[in-house]
């Protein structure tokens, strides 16, 4: 895998896709962002997000980052694959408990779920009561264990390589994301042999980054 590569890294949200995206940039990937607090929406402790949507023109694609970020695509890959409009190299799914994915999403009070069954673009966003479901809990529940089983089985199908990562785990266990993501490859230099992030950097880029300032694992029932 060289750098040039298309790495993309997606999950159920609230899942610790905006934590993997703030160490890869302050590792030094090309993800597009200045630094790790770039496009950073503080209250719900989440961000650096990629509209990777099916209206895409192959012009848009060219200019995106190695490294992109956007949870939707656990919805929109298979619309995007058969569409010959985006396919990533590697994928980094960021796995969670549904249930407490659930929860995360109905307290931070800011959820997306699909407005039309049949349109991968459509999504309801806001808080628990501006997006109107009748059983917030079930929905969303049901809706991330479909989305999620969709991502595996299109990325398996596709023959699309893959790393799963589990969160909060990487959180508390450094030398778990550590090694899920070095053998990813999203580390790679151009020379196929080296590394353009160095271990030790890794390391205490982690332990600048994951810690409770910076993650709310928000799975307080209200």
């Amino acid at each position: 895998v060289d750098v040039a590569s298309k790495f993309l890294v997606t999950g159920t949200g609230r899942s610790g896709t905006s934590l993997v995206m703030q160490l890869l940039t302050a590792c030094g990937a090309d993800t597009g962002y200045a630094g790790p607090f770039k496009t950073w929406y503080m209250p719900n402790m989440g961000g650096m997000d990629r509209d990777l949507h099916t209206k895409m023109t192959p012009e848009e694609v060219a200019e995106l980052p190695s490294v992109v970020k956007d949870p939707r695509a656990c919805r929109r890959l298979p619309h995007l694959l058969a569409n010959g409009i985006y396919k990533p190299d590697h994928v980094i799914v960021c796995v969670r408990d549904i249930r407490e994915a659930t929860l995360s999403f109905m307290s931070a009070n800011n959820i997306w779920y699909p407005d039309d069954p049949d349109d991968p673009d459509s999504f309801r966003m806001g808080s628990v009561e501006g997006v109107g479901l009748q059983n917030p809990y079930t929905h969303i529940s049901d809706w991330l264990r479909q989305v999620l089983g969709s991502l595996l089985e299109t990325l398996v199908v596709h023959d699309i390589p893959f790393t799963t990562v589990a969160f909060p785990r990487f959180v508390s266990e450094p030398d778990y994301l550590e090694r899920r993501l070095y053998e990813s490859g999203v580390f790679d230099a151009d020379d196929g042999l080296s590394y353009f992030c160095p271990v030790q950097t890794f390391r205490k880029t982690f332990s600048v980054y994951a810690n409770t300032d910076n993650v709310n694992l928000w799975t307080d029932e209200k």
